[in-house]
């Protein structure tokens, strides 16, 4: 299988940190395969710096996620890595590693944990947890749903990034998928709370547009 989409976002929101305060536009691209014994994939995603203002730092970011999730019933295992990359003179990031472990559970509220460790230049950890539920409206067509979720991340070991190890930012919000033809397109709306002193308290909002080859 092949998925394609590309969000587009007034701000670059990674984690309780708003990494670019412009706009940002993040393509994705996954190539995946099914079989009995899980789900291995290949995802590619970016982000691209439109802007031409000189007070911005522009940069560009290329992600790539090998990764592998199998599914027992209705718990779903997984694990990969993430390599991010700093292409261009303009960037003044250094590319770093890491690796990730998640576990989801299908049911209500499908509680959803993830954990990674930078194995590369910073040596820390951060575990993410999350809730969600989403509600199909036939009323308003077919395959039109919405999702309110929260998301918490904790830090451990991140001295590069956060003042204090333990709770770093909750992230509220709510995302919709309407399909148009071949194409899906999904508004999202969200609210970061840093928890903190490095994170920030930020509304944010997006719309992404994704098709299935």
């Amino acid at each position: 299988a092949v998925d394609t989409s590309v969000g587009f976002y007034p701000k670059y929101m990674w984690r309780g940190f708003n990494l670019y305060d412009g706009d940002s536009i993040q393509p994705s691209l996954t190539v995946s395969h099914s079989s009995d014994i899980g789900t291995f994939s290949l995802n590619g995603w970016m982000h691209l710096s439109p802007n031409s203002d000189e007070e911005l730092n522009e940069y560009y970011e290329l992600d790539l996620t090998p990764a592998y999730e199998i599914s027992f019933d209705k718990l779903t295992v997984g694990g990969g890595a993430v390599f991010y990359l700093y292409p261009g003179d303009e960037s003044e990031l250094d590319d770093t590693r890491e690796f990730f472990l998640t576990a989801s559970y299908d049911t209500i509220l499908s509680p959803a944990v993830s954990f990674y460790r930078d194995f590369d230049l910073y040596d820390s950890n951060y575990l993410e947890l999350g809730l969600s539920h989403t509600i199909e409206v036939a009323a308003l067509g077919d395959g039109f749903s919405f999702t309110p979720a929260v998301t918490l991340g904790f830090a451990d070991d991140a001295e590069a990034y956060y003042a204090d190890d333990g709770l770093v930012q909750v992230t509220y919000g709510i995302s919709m998928e309407a399909p148009l033809g071949d194409v899906a397109i999904s508004p999202e709306f969200n609210y970061t709370q840093g928890e903190d002193e490095f994170t920030s308290d930020e509304f944010w909002a997006g719309v992404t547009l994704s098709y299935s080859l």
